[in-house]
């Protein structure tokens, strides 16, 4: 199982086509997908919901999502960036999974995920981005579509499952081989594999949707050649990333060739790109590691990136004064940049002022209505300052746009600690969806159907979601 587990890896990376996120009209559930134009695919947009969905359920229950609110939405920031100089229709979810290893994968129904290793071995934002290109193009050239297509006669469960093992494997190879024990997944090696085709093809794309989003196309060759060069530092272990994209010497040559076509922007620096990475590399530090780190990475450097690093240092080892400190004069450098002032309202929280926190989110909230990291802080505030209602009202306004576990995960509490019991059973009952735990989210639904005073309005909105649930549910296993 293992080798065949390590055959499906060996072939390129997985790939995507339309996304779907629902968006709820009502503070309780969430609207069902759009799912747009059905001549823009090879098989229904509705199957291929049905799959991706069923395919990120798989992925929830298995892998360490990265939640931290700042590098979410950087990495989507990034991703629509470069999927808005694509001519095409379709819509994208982009993720991150907590994993050092440097790989990115996707799956059917419009996500793409990355590791956050891949953020931190990134030299700039090119590199990265030239990742998260070369998926979009996949995309967008339907090649997933078609192998889908290609194995209709299997379920829908059975081909998600596939996708899962092996986005799966480089994390838990385990889990991965026991996702594909009951997949089938023998019978349809050859066919999920990708063309030499293929990858050529979302090579050049991917350099000119890099060139439309005005970053540099070279990041793609220049990333490959590091990647390539380290498989002589691997003797025994290949990276991941080039387990799942097979590099060679003349896509080197071509990326290469085509880049200097391409030309390059004129500004190549982003301070968005060196604030997560820093950030990330704090993040995944173990306790032991991070007094040490202080001492050494970035040891007598002055830049913005090496004076954030230190200051997210501080914070882990609640130095709250020196935080306050450095972050409060890179504050004076970029005022408005969320990576700086979501710590610093953190610092300034848990260093005793609250009020300065609550003041400093509140005033960049109203210059940036509905942004993640910022939402995610206030809230989070509200509930340390115990005023829940204040974070209840905010969270479910947000999670219309941001349906996902995490969100629900602090809007339940809220609405716990509000005393709306009720709306926090449909918000777990919501979670349970996203992870395909149907049968939990049922009972959670049933459960607020006993509420006593229980108008009927919701009672019938219940009823309603529960019918969809149901239905959702049975597709999936057919």
């Amino acid at each position: 199982m293992y080798k065949l587990l390590q055959s499906l890896i060996l072939s390129s990376t997985l790939m995507l086509a339309t996304s779907v996120q629902g968006q709820g009209e009502s503070e309780h559930f969430p609207q069902l997908p759009d799912l747009g134009d059905s001549s823009l695919a090879t098989i229904s947009l509705e199957k291929e919901a049905m799959l991706g969905r069923s395919f990120m359920q798989s992925l929830r229950r298995q892998l360490p999502f990265e939640s931290d609110p700042l590098i979410e939405d950087y990495v989507e920031s990034l991703g629509y960036r470069l999927a808005a100089g694509a001519d095409d229709k379709l819509r994208f979810q982009f993720f991150v999974v907590r994993n050092k290893e440097v790989n990115a994968f996707a799956g059917p129904g419009g996500y793409i995920g990355i590791h956050t290793g891949l953020i931190t071995t990134a030299e700039n934002e090119s590199e990265l981005a030239s990742v998260l290109a070369h998926e979009i193009a996949h995309v967008t050239q339907r090649h997933i579509a078609r192998r889908i297509e290609e194995n209709s006669q299997l379920s829908i469960p059975a081909i998600a499952a596939i996708f899962a093992a092996i986005a799966v494997a480089s994390t838990s190879p385990d889990a991965a081989s026991a996702l594909l024990i009951g997949s089938q997944a023998g019978l349809i090696q050859n066919q999920i594999n990708f063309t030499r085709k293929n990858e050529k093809e979302a090579d050049r794309i991917g350099m000119q949707l890099l060139t439309n989003a005005k970053l540099d196309p070279s990041g793609m060759f220049r990333f490959f050649q590091r990647m390539q060069k380290s498989t002589r530092l691997y003797s025994r272990e290949i990276p991941e990333f080039l387990l799942t994209h097979p590099v060679t010497d003349s896509r080197v040559a071509d990326a290469q060739a085509r880049a200097a076509q391409l030309g390059k922007p004129d500004n190549l620096n982003n301070l968005s790109f060196e604030l997560a990475k820093a950030r990330l590399e704090v993040l995944q530090m173990r306790e032991g590691q991070v007094k040490q780190a202080l001492y050494s990475h970035y040891k007598g450097q002055n830049t913005v990136q090496a004076r954030y690093y230190r200051a997210m240092i501080n914070l882990r080892q609640k130095d709250y004064i020196k935080a306050i400190s450095e972050l409060s004069e890179l504050q004076k450098q970029f005022p408005s940049e969320v990576f700086i002032n979501v710590p610093l309202a953190t610092a300034l929280s848990k260093d005793g002022h609250p009020k300065q926190a609550l003041l400093l989110l509140t005033e960049q909230l109203s210059l940036m209505p509905g942004n993640h990291p910022l939402t995610m802080a206030l809230a989070s505030l509200y509930l340390e300052q115990k005023t829940p209602e204040k974070a209840r009202k905010l969270l479910a306004s947000h999670i219309r746009n941001h349906p996902v576990p995490r969100v629900y995960q602090q809007l339940w509490l809220a609405q716990g600690r509000s005393g709306k019991n009720t709306l926090a059973k449909i918000s777990q009952a919501e979670f349970y969806v996203l992870l395909g735990d149907y049968r939990s989210a049922r009972q959670h639904l049933k459960q607020a159907l006993k509420t006593e005073d229980l108008n009927a309005q919701l009672k019938s909105e219940i009823q309603a979601r529960l019918t969809e649930i149901n239905q959702e549910a049975k597709k999936l296993r057919s």
